[in-house]
């Protein structure tokens, strides 16, 4: 693992009892990035092994920890091994001991501590910036001011980690930026490396789970903390490039999906976001009262502040009861030119009371069931005619949007008869609804579902109307509802409808979101008839003629791999093309996220290729918790974050470089690359193959992931499923990617085996002309390297086949109704080599010769920091498999506890690695790959060269 050199230097800075400073030559420099980190990590990893050494002689463990135990403790795979080996011999023992459960505590420790090292190197490297030349990139194509941006802080999705881990991990990382900064003789970063370290460790022996309100509060701090100094900055390096930054201070605004997201989440109730809505306000009044107090320490008209802050309790007689109440006393009190006080005032204007503003979203199905139940059968031939279906859910697209149109009304026509038919409605059933909802009282709303589906239709059109009746209330601070698994015109038309029920007519912007290749297809083929229509247009006039677009969620990877996220950037131009002829500003919400499945990336470049620069506005959504880690965990890391954005919204551009213009369009701004196709491969080979649910069965961990019932999306799919892996589509996206990602398969490259095929030469103008491509093949060449096919099929099978066995495999699949898991895995095996093979000879110009061979190195060679990471980071992945494999086989021996650490540390080293943010490095393409030495003496690195089969 090290060389004996650097295990004696690591064990020579114990005994000196000094954490060694970071050369200034280590600092600086490409090549000695990740070296730098692995050194930040064996000097951190060192102090906690003594830490370790007094927790188990404290506990009386029998395990006796010295310098020459680091080894045993944790440095060679065996060392954790032993535990999936032993597993066999535990057979009736449901719990693992309290070193083994060190053990793999101890394991968790280390992927964080390798991560905590590599973030504060990462952040160090951000910390000085210089913006390209203005004059070497392509000119705006729209008006000079700032691109207006909400950035989204969303909590919500699966954190493997707990609370109180996720705030160690912070202040490690905080810790290690000053490691980083040391100054001489500064030794006191030694006791606070050791005390941030045993803070994480007490983290980890904790029992609290995740508290998503306290969470999206600890981020929205984090960029309430770093606003003002972002903005200085990101001004000061405009004016040195002659750029106005007039307007950058109004262009950042944050929202969140937390509590609003009811997409399939019943549990998720208008009482969940109530308490988030106090909570946020309570918490910015908090802010600003704190800030009032600091300024008034000391200041000539102290008494002024303190008073605006007693004044912002609101239980104060003379309460402050609006932002724009505070922003306006602070204007007249004649102090603005206080530093303190315009700082407090940017806040204030970009936070308001709301802190954040809340997004709703609910499936589009859920509209269509709840008009369904409201909408009486003799209605629709009154309104339609005779001839028509007596039920609006059996209506065609046609007749649900003239109905609608109808029922819903325009200014100056009749308009209550959406409020109407609420009314009959509810008196029709309201009483029936009362009486069962007594019966039923502490019952589960999926134990109901499962029994009493006329029961949950009246409740999901109670919850849906009561839901945007609360929207009404909070009018100030919730502002758009999405439409998830958009694919149909009237379903837009339904929302509209449904709000008018509810008595907020037209109080809403509305976000279409489609998710797979059918519904962004069919929502682009009939969005000119939305637009036509009457109703919705009118809609649009009074909302600022704005029309939000959804893209990016995690079941758009899901159900269409990579590919589909490029399909839709070339679809978000089309949009923004197709809008701007009936004088309507499409507004792209993309959604990013941690998990790979996700479109991810520097956002920058997110940016650019979804054409979000040409526009006035876009909403760019950090999606989960992960994503909030990998941007905001620090105060260094928020400050770095917003700063970028305020640049990059600023210049209309990434302030970094970026790619020369594209040539990879035809003259009609038509792709050279059929993404569709690639998708409708994926779907064909994998997605939507009958001989899936058998493979999952096999391999994919969701016992891991600990997905059931409750991690499926209705209405559009089941709460009653018994058998998870029967319907691929019902299953939630993370929980897919992640028990996925524990068999070792990167589905996200399923389909790029058909761009293999293509001309050397013509893949390689492309890599070389469209950064949209060159990004494809980056997330391409990054999910082959990090593709561990062999886990897979130890998983299924116990062991790799040969490869003339795999080729074999996969050929039957296509001429055999056999329902085989192994031809299936067999074929995306094929995938991923000929994935591999397009990476090389988009990359290199050339054909290779064993493309089965390929390397990870090879892959990634364009990429060289990327490279050491993966390397860096398979290499602690390998003490992983014989777990995974052994929770598979012996399950029973295994207590969930040990699996949450399993499944912890696993995910933690196998995730989307942090220098997959970074910009790409200049240099790229590159010709040829020269083998790089290893970081640690002479041993081998084993992944760097390791052959992916």
């Amino acid at each position: 693992m090290y060389s004996h050199e650097a295990i004696s230097e690591a064990k020579k800075s114990e005994t000196d009892g000094k954490y060694r400073r970071i050369s200034p030559s280590m600092r600086d420099g490409v090549a000695s990035r990740i070296a730098t980190s692995q050194q930040i990590f064996e000097q951190t990893w060192n102090v906690f092994i003594s830490i370790l050494r007094e927790d188990i002689l404290s506990d009386g463990d029998a395990v006796v920890v010295s310098e020459a135990d680091l080894d045993e403790i944790y440095g060679e795979p065996q060392s954790i091994r032993s535990i999936a080996q032993g597993a066999a011999n535990r057979v009736k023992e449901r719990s693992l001991d309290p070193h083994e459960m060190r053990t793999l505590r101890v394991a968790l420790m280390r992927q964080l501590l390798i991560n905590a090292s590599l973030q504060a190197c990462l952040n160090r490297q951000r910390r000085d910036v210089a913006i390209f030349d203005q004059n070497e990139c392509r000119p705006s194509r729209c008006d000079s001011a700032p691109l207006r941006m909400e950035l989204g802080l969303h909590c919500q999705e699966t954190e493997f980690l707990r609370a109180k881990v996720v705030n160690g991990l912070r202040g490690l990382v905080q810790v290690l930026e000053r490691v980083l900064d040391q100054l001489p003789n500064d030794d006191s970063l030694e006791c606070a490396v050791h005390d941030a370290l045993q803070g994480l460790w007490d983290a980890i022996w904790s029992d609290e789970d995740v508290d998503l309100i306290a969470m999206q509060l600890l981020y929205a701090d984090s960029m309430y903390a770093a606003l003002p100094q972002a903005l200085g900055e990101a001004s000061s390096l405009l004016s040195r490039q002659g750029i106005d930054p007039a307007g950058l201070e109004t262009c950042l605004r944050p929202y969140t999906w937390l509590y609003g997201d009811r997409d399939g989440r019943p549990h998720d109730t208008d009482a969940h976001t109530e308490r988030l809505i106090v909570a946020l306000e309570k918490g910015v009044r908090a802010n600003y009262q704190r800030d009032l107090a600091e300024i008034a320490e000391g200041h000539p008209a102290s008494d002024i502040f303190r008073k605006l802050a007693d004044r912002l309790d609101t239980t104060h007689p003379e309460a402050v009861t609006s932002s724009s109440q505070l922003l306006a006393e602070l204007e007249v009190s004649g102090l603005c030119a206080d530093e303190r006080v315009r700082a407090l005032m940017l806040r204030i204007g970009v936070f308001g009371f709301h802190y954040l503003k809340i997004e709703f979203r609910q499936n589009a199905a859920m509209f269509t069931e709840v008009v369904d139940s409201i909408i009486p059968p003799g209605l629709i031939a009154g309104t339609l005619g005779p001839g028509r279906p007596s039920r609006y859910a059996q209506l065609s697209t046609a007749e649900r949007v003239e109905l609608l149109s109808q029922l819903h009304g325009r200014k100056g026509q009749h308009q209550d008869m959406p409020e109407e038919l609420w009314r009959r409605f509810w008196d029709a059933n309201g009483q029936a609804f009362h009486d069962k909802a007594a019966h039923y009282q502490g019952r589960d709303y999926i134990d109901i579902y499962n029994v009493d589906r006329e029961h949950i239709r009246v409740l999901n059109a109670l919850n849906t109307l009561n839901t945007l009746k609360l929207l009404k209330r909070y009018s100030d601070r919730i502002t758009i509802h999405g439409i998830a698994e958009a694919g149909s015109i009237d379903e837009p038309l339904a929302l509209l409808f449904l709000l008018a029920a509810a008595g907020h007519r037209n109080g809403v912007d509305i976000a279409l979101q489609p998710e797979d290749l059918a519904g962004a297809e069919a929502m682009l083929q009939q969005i000119e008839d939305l637009y036509a229509n009457p109703v919705y247009r009118e809609h649009l006039e009074l909302r600022g003629r704005r029309q939000f677009i959804t893209f990016g969620p995690s079941d758009t990877g899901k159900q269409g791999g990579k590919a589909m996220h490029i399909a839709n950037m070339q679809i978000a131009k089309r949009h923004r093309a197709i809008a701007g002829r009936f004088g309507i500003e499409v507004v792209p919400s993309i959604v990013i996220g941690y998990e790979h499945a996700r479109s991810n990336g520097p956002i920058a470049e997110n940016l650019e290729r979804f054409d979000a620069f040409t526009g006035r506005d876009v909403r760019y959504m950090l999606s989960g918790i992960l994503e909030m880690r990998s941007h905001l965990l620090t105060p260094v890391m928020a400050h770095q974050c917003l700063r970028d954005l305020l640049l990059a919204s600023a210049m209309r551009r990434s302030p970094f470089g970026i790619a020369k213009p594209s040539r990879g369009a035809g003259p009609d701004d038509v792709s050279r690359v059929d993404w569709i196709a690639i998708v409708r491969l994926y779907k064909q080979r994998f997605f939507e193959h009958p001989v899936l649910p058998a493979l999952l069965r096999g391999i994919a961990r969701f016992d891991i992931v600990r997905a059931n019932s409750k991690s499926t999306r209705p209405p559009s799919r089941a709460f009653d499923l018994q058998d998870l892996e029967s319907r691929p589509d019902a299953i939630r996206a993370i929980p897919w990617t992640r028990a996925l990602m524990l068999s070792g398969v990167r589905h996200e490259l399923i389909g790029a085996g058909l761009l293999a095929v293509r001309d050397v030469g013509e893949l390689q103008d492309l890599y070389r002309a469209d950064a949209t491509f060159r990004g494809y093949v980056k997330n391409i060449a990054y999910a082959a390297a990090r593709t561990r096919i062999e886990l897979a099929w130890r998983t299924l099978t116990g062991s790799l086949p040969e490869w003339r066995e795999v080729v074999a495999l996969a050929n039957s699949l296509r001429s055999s109704d056999m329902e085989d898991p192994r031809q299936l895995l067999a074929s995306i095996h094929v995938e991923y080599v000929q994935a591999k093979r397009f990476v090389y000879k988009a990359q290199y110009g050339l054909e290779a010769a064993r493309p089965e061979d390929l390397t990870a190195e090879q892959l990634l060679s364009a990429w060289p920091v990327l490279a050491e990471e993966v390397a860096w980071k398979e290499r602690e992945i390998d003490r992983y498999i014989p777990l995974l494999v052994a929770t598979k086989r012996e399950a029973q021996n295994f207590t969930k506890a040990a699996i949450q650490e399993i499944y912890s540390g696993f995910v933690l080293s196998a995730n989307t690695d942090l220098y997959f943010y970074a910009a790409d490095e200049p240099d790229a393409p590159r010709q040829e790959s020269k083998a790089r030495q290893p970081e640690h003496g002479d041993h081998p690195r084993h992944h760097s060269l390791r052959a992916a089969v």
